[in-house]
């Protein structure tokens, strides 16, 4: 008996420890978690610190910059007006002599677009083309460019997508195309923005490089004409110089004064090379003539026309096919070839070489030059029966497959 009581007894004391355990266990657990819920708060109050400590660099940095950029813009602007008040000091207390005025800024004199400097040249024939200075005139105030002998300052413009050492240097003689005075205004080049491709000028800061031209030294030169930028000039040669391509894709100037020149090599047809560029350039002046001039060749155009209903042409893959409609948005045309109607691009259809289909005198065409390496514009002068090819305003007897709609 007095073991039972003994036995009952532990067991009493066994389930008063399990209980006490279980309940240390639960202070414990709470603990835990109180712990884990306090990291937790104190790791997001950190990030908070931190994230706040970063956007608080950042600010302060880019604060710094603005602060930066700003003092740079007053610097510039600081030494842009240094720069004219010290041109236009010097200016009103020297004269012109030899190449031009002192120029403070540019340690010596303001001066003309130099040797070997990159530029745009104005072709009456193919616009704005690359070239390089190759002289100046002192007769008649012009340029010579690889392109062009005494080509005129008002068509020769600084080059796009120039660098800083290709650009026109500081001191350069310029003129400015005001859109406030609405003439053009003698200028300097002060500086070359290589950011956005634009001049610092006396008279005008990050100056379009379309709206300046080359200056002469001339004290009484007349200002260029002040048609719209952009604009095709017309036509009307002071000379009797062109400008052809060379083998290189490059323009060069070509003169048919009566002087000396080496002979040209005859092609693989037995064609004076020489004489095939005068043909394809000699009157490509007319390109802008109006309907009724004259032709090189001596024969008045007809009234412009394109190619229309009713009109043959030659298909290469197709041969002969009749327009049955011009060509729409998408520059196709429509033609009947052996009773089917199909679709056919412009570029892919080729004047006739039958004299009864031959396109009539004033048609608008392309025509495939040798010498420019491209297709360029031409109106047909008239057919020749006799060769089956045509007379162009810009080529006399012209392959019939060099001939395309325009």
């Amino acid at each position: 008996r007095r073991a039972l009581e003994q036995a009952a007894k532990l067991e009493q004391e066994k389930k008063e420890l399990q209980t006490e355990l279980e309940g240390q266990r639960e202070q414990l657990a709470i603990q835990l978690k109180r712990m884990e819920m306090q990291q937790k708060l104190f790791q997001k109050q950190r990030t908070r610190e931190l994230e706040e400590k970063e956007r608080e660099k950042v600010q302060q940095q880019q604060a710094m910059q603005t602060e930066m950029e700003t003092i740079m813009e007053q610097k510039k602007k600081l030494e842009l007006e240094l720069r004219r008040k010290a041109l236009a000091a010097s200016s009103s207390s020297s004269s012109k002599a030899g190449m031009g005025v002192a120029s403070p800024f540019t340690g010596g004199k303001s001066k003309l677009l130099r040797t070997g400097a990159k530029c745009r040249y104005e072709s009456t024939s193919y616009g704005w083309m690359a070239a390089v200075v190759q002289g100046y005139n002192d007769s008649d105030g012009t340029f010579n460019l690889d392109v062009r002998q005494h080509a005129a300052v008002d068509k020769i413009a600084p080059a796009k997508e120039d660098t800083e050492r290709d650009s026109w240097p500081p001191g350069t003689l310029a003129s400015y195309l005001s859109t406030s005075a609405n003439q053009w205004l003698p200028a300097v080049v002060i500086s070359f923005n290589e950011s956005d491709g634009t001049y610092n000028l006396d008279v005008r800061d990050h100056a379009e490089i379309d709206r300046i031209r080359a200056r002469s030294d001339r004290a009484a030169e007349e200002p260029p004409a002040t048609r719209a930028l952009g604009e095709r000039p017309s036509v009307a040669f002071k000379d009797k110089e062109s400008t052809t391509m060379g083998p290189n894709g490059d323009a060069t100037a070509l003169a048919r004064h009566s002087r000396s020149r080496p002979a040209f090599d005859q092609g693989a047809d037995g064609v004076d090379q020489e004489a095939r560029r005068r043909s394809d350039l000699d009157i490509t002046a007319a390109l802008s003539s109006p309907a009724g001039a004259t032709t090189a060749g001596g024969a008045s155009t007809a009234p412009a026309r394109a190619v229309n209903k009713g009109d043959v042409c030659t298909i290469p893959e197709h041969g002969l096919a009749v327009i049955e409609s011009p060509a729409g948005r998408d520059g196709c045309f429509t033609v009947k070839v052996n009773d089917k109607r199909i679709q056919v691009q412009g570029d892919a259809m080729r004047a006739p070489s039958q004299a009864k289909f031959a396109w009539g005198p004033g048609t608008k065409v392309f025509y495939l030059s040798a010498s420019v390496g491209k297709w360029i514009e031409a109106s047909v002068v008239s057919f020749n029966t006799s060769s089956g090819t045509y007379n162009l305003d810009v080529r006399q007897e012209a392959d019939p497959d060099k001939v395309r709609p325009r």
